[in-house]
């Protein structure tokens, strides 16, 4: 076993035993990183069970591998399963590991707990010359220091009613503002935004900052993909509701609509139809490979479509927003795409630059992954709100 991490081949040498094995990957968190060559790194991915198994799979978005080399091998006579692979060194993303039989696990010697933010349940890896995510680092540890409304917001364009929680920042007064708001998609109770708000308003880098996170019930597939309804109610039915009791701001130039994925796609879509009320859109890994059409397979022959939100904007005049758009440069799919994620959002800002959008994009090292999308939110919202 040459060519594994030394604690595996201590292990397997029987320099130590498992008690002693667990507490190195304890102490050392998993998965197990060693600098490699120039801009490289050796990661090695470890899951130990005792009970029977008959494989162990790593689930994640980085490699685009296919399933058998994504197989962790046992170690004969332990419990231990491993894979170690040679990445670039600049990585960040999350994973999980597939149990045969048993499903998806996580990895309690991973080095990063788990949020509060449901989308940071999963493991993360962060590899040694990966981007540094100061905002999100600090707003792992506390809880909000804004306060969390709780309110039920019933739409009469869709018919239908869902959670929102709005937080107001600290010395937040209804008599106060009016404020700048952001609008976030696919909102949840524990989403980190309020959180990260908080550092970024410590730090004297924004404005007193309501966020809104808007709940998507289940129905992201069907609102958030260029769904006229949806982004109507969005501009006049949510935020005028709330302009009451937070003493939101009216001015376009201080809403921004910010969503990741199909929330991105939406939050690009939205503000291009309602510039009067959302003037800036921060999209994370914006859906721009998206077309109903994709929902089909394609025929021989059959002309490719402009996806969706790319041709939204190359048919429509120049809309008076600001967008700031970010995508992984390993976004490589996903199925049924007929553009690659990374290619369409490369595709997207060639459009927005050829209209004179005042736009900016980014591509982080990793995937279609919330491991970078809450760190990089704060650069999005700095930008945004900048003068």
């Amino acid at each position: 076993m040459s060519d594994v991490h030394p604690h595996l081949r201590a292990l397997a040498d029987g320099e130590i035993d498992l008690d002693t094995f667990a507490s190195l990957l304890q102490r050392d968190g998993t998965p197990l990183i060693e600098r490699g060559a120039s801009g490289r790194a050796h990661v090695t991915f470890v899951h130990v069970q005792q009970e029977p198994l008959d494989g162990v799979t790593l689930v994640e978005q980085v490699s685009w591998l296919p399933p058998e080399q994504r197989q962790l091998v046992k170690i004969p006579g332990t419990p231990v399963w491993h894979l170690r692979w040679d990445l670039p060194a600049d990585l960040r993303f999350s994973y999980h590991v597939d149990l045969r039989p048993g499903g998806p696990v996580g990895d309690p010697t991973n080095a990063h707990p788990p949020s509060r933010d449901s989308r940071l349940r999963r493991p993360v890896a962060v590899l040694p010359e990966a981007e540094r995510l100061p905002w999100l680092d600090r707003a792992l540890a506390p809880p909000p220091v804004g306060i969390l409304h709780a309110r039920t917001f019933t739409s009469a364009i869709l018919g239908n009613e869902r959670p929102v929680w709005v937080s107001t920042p600290a010395g937040w007064s209804p008599d106060g503002g009016p404020y700048p708001v952001a609008v976030v998609l696919d909102g949840e109770e524990g989403h980190l935004a309020p959180s990260v708000r908080d550092q970024l308003l410590a730090a004297s880098e924004i404005p007193a900052l309501v966020v809104v996170l808007v709940d998507e019930i289940g129905l992201r597939n069907q609102e958030m993909t260029a769904n006229p309804d949806f982004s109507r109610a969005l501009a006049t039915e949510l935020l005028p509701w709330l302009r009451k009791d937070f003493a939101l701001t009216a001015h376009p130039a201080e809403t921004i609509l910010s969503g990741s994925s199909f929330g991105g796609l939406c939050a690009g879509w939205t503000a291009l139809h309602h510039p009067e009320t959302f003037g800036c859109a921060l999209m994370q890994s914006p859906s721009c490979w998206w077309h109903p059409s994709t929902a089909t397979p394609v025929r021989t022959g059959e002309p490719a479509s402009v996806p969706t939100l790319i041709d939204a904007f190359r048919q429509n005049p120049p809309a008076p927003i600001r967008i700031y758009q970010e995508c992984g440069n390993l976004e490589n799919g996903p199925p049924p795409a007929r553009v690659w994620q990374v290619f369409g959002n490369r595709w997207l800002h060639d459009v927005l630059d050829l209209k004179g959008y005042d736009a900016r994009y980014r591509e982080f090292a990793g995937g279609h992954d919330a491991a970078w999308w809450r760190g990089t939110w704060a650069e999005g919202i700095r930008w945004l709100l900048a003068p």
